[in-house]
This record gives C-alpha cells, sequence and structure tokens, in this order.
C-alpha cells in the first residue's frame, strides 16, 4: 500500500521553482523551500 501511495506522487503535475529549483506542487502559490511565488502574472498590452 505504501508502495502504491509513491507511485501516485509521481503522477501528481509539478513545476520547478524558477528562484531556488525545489519541485513543488502545480497548485502551491509559494514555495515550499524558499517561500518565492510559483505562479507570475503575464502583463499583455
Amino acid at each position: 500500500m505504501e508502495e502504491e501511495k509513491k507511485g501516485e506522487f509521481h503522477k501528481i503535475k509539478k513545476i520547478i521553482c524558477p528562484n531556488c529549483g525545489n519541485l513543488c506542487l502545480t497548485k502551491a502559490n509559494k514555495c515550499i523551500k524558499c517561500g518565492e511565488p510559483l505562479h507570475f502574472e503575464i502583463n499583455s498590452k
């Protein structure tokens, strides 16, 4: 059962923090390692 949970973690979408390179969940607003915001707003003109 524990192995199933480990396998499920790899299926979750993740992004790399642009500040420290830590692997974070896409749903996170801030990096759990450095605290920097993970999602950026794109300004369109």
